[in-house]
């Protein structure tokens, strides 16, 4: 081949590019340039169901294969009255943006469960009509589970102003199920950067405090002598809340849990605005299914200054069998009280335990705050790992090459 025929092929990349076929019906514009034609096939092959070939996607690979990106509007519809967006519909779309990682990583004709979310801290808020920014990776991978990192931030366009600002970053484990509810063997993470190696060493930390935590400070069950205290919320899942398998996904849940919490944490606080400042971990016991309802109950466990700990029990209750609900899930959140003029922290009025069991709870609340110290200064000390300079080079030339090659293949496809 001569240097004129490359030189054909470019221009007539350029002037008349051909749409990708795709199996999800997607196509580029019909017409554009080099620009508009990298774009499409960009997204194109960033696409879970994307037909393979040449240029097609492996199972596995690198935390930044499963890396995916999602933009959205915050509309008025799902802010609160400080004009903030709910933290129960940040934490749903952060379960949508996880999953798709892992359908990166491994998308064979299965399926992925929400199993667990880890600790969350909201750091600031997300305003009306920002445009939230939602970026998730791949951290670790066990047997049949997966870690997905998901960092949320926002920034806003009024006035030219587009600076990002961190909200929040949360890690949801996932599992692999087939069509017969059966777990599947996920493709090993291959770790190449110092900074994967962190995140993997974190995660393992996380999952071994997980085990720990739940031996020395288990949750407790709500008895009768909670009903005057429990705040409650119920829903019937239909077809849209639920996947191919009749599951109900983990965000509907998450957003029910925040929604409940914050129920029970203002019927405590009274007046004034009540944010949910954080989630500690928590782990799905059990699936929920169409036609089912689920009702989630909360409960204040314990009060500080000017936050306060609630207890969030979640159940499912069958269509013919409404006296014998099914425990899904349960995990404490932590809101913090605001004032209505300045929106600056509040105190908040002191929680009273009057049974036995609300006293234990209570305790095992100042244990969890003590695991969560702890566990952020063992995140603090953990260091980066240094590469040596061959590998260093090694990633180096294999970025350039990639990129090298992706570029040649798009110019030189008829």
């Amino acid at each position: 081949m001569t240097a004129s025929y490359f030189s054909r092929r470019w221009l007539e990349s350029l002037l008349s590019p051909r749409p990708p076929e795709s199996a999800l019906g997607f196509a580029p514009p019909p017409h554009g340039g080099m620009i508009e034609r990298w774009l499409s096939r960009a997204l194109w092959e960033s696409l879970p169901n994307a037909s393979p070939g040449k240029r097609g996607r492996k199972p596995g690979g690198s935390p930044e294969d499963s890396r995916a990106l999602i933009l959205k509007p915050a509309l008025e519809e799902n802010c609160n009255e400080l004009g903030h967006v709910e933290a129960g519909h940040l934490l749903k779309l952060m379960d949508v943006v996880g999953v798709v990682s892992a359908f990166r990583h491994f998308n064979e004709g299965n399926i992925f469960v929400t199993a667990s979310l880890d600790r969350t801290n909201f750091v600031s808020p997300i305003h009306a009509w920002e445009y939230i920014r939602m970026d998730s990776r791949i951290t670790q991978v066990w047997g049949s589970s997966l870690e997905t990192e998901v960092t949320l931030s926002a920034f806003g366009l009024r006035d030219r102003e587009t600076v990002r600002h961190d909200v929040a970053t949360a890690y949801l484990t996932y599992v692999a199920l087939d069509e017969r509810r059966h777990k599947v063997t996920l493709p090993p993470l291959s770790l190449g950067r110092a900074s994967d190696y962190r995140a993997a060493r974190l995660a393992d930390l996380r999952r071994e405090n997980r085990r720990q935590e739940a031996s020395e400070a288990p949750p407790l069950a709500l008895n009768a002598t909670d009903d005057p205290f429990i705040s409650d919320i119920s829903r019937l899942m239909t077809r849209k809340e639920t996947n191919s398998l009749g599951n109900v996904f983990g965000g509907v849940i998450l957003e029910m849990i925040s929604a409940a919490g914050q129920q029970a944490a203002l019927r405590h606080a009274g007046r004034g605005p009540a944010i949910l400042a954080r989630i500690d971990r928590m782990s799905f016991l059990a699936p929920a299914f169409v036609g089912e309802t689920v009702r989630a109950r909360a409960l204040p466990t314990k009060t500080w200054k000017t936050s306060m700990e609630t207890q969030v029990l979640v159940e499912a209750i069958a269509p013919g069998d409404p006296f014998h609900p099914r425990e899904i899930a349960q995990c404490y959140l932590v809101f913090v009280r605001l004032d209505e003029t300045t929106e600056r922290p509040a105190p908040v009025p002191p929680w009273q335990p009057t049974t036995p069991q609300q006293t234990q709870r209570a305790e095992a609340a100042d244990i969890r705050r003590q695991f969560r110290a702890s566990e952020a200064l063992q995140a603090k000390n953990e260091h980066t790992p240094r590469l040596p300079l061959w590998r260093r080079c090694q990633l180096f030339w294999r970025d350039k090459a990639s990129r090298l090659k992706r570029c040649f293949w798009i110019w030189m496809e008829p």
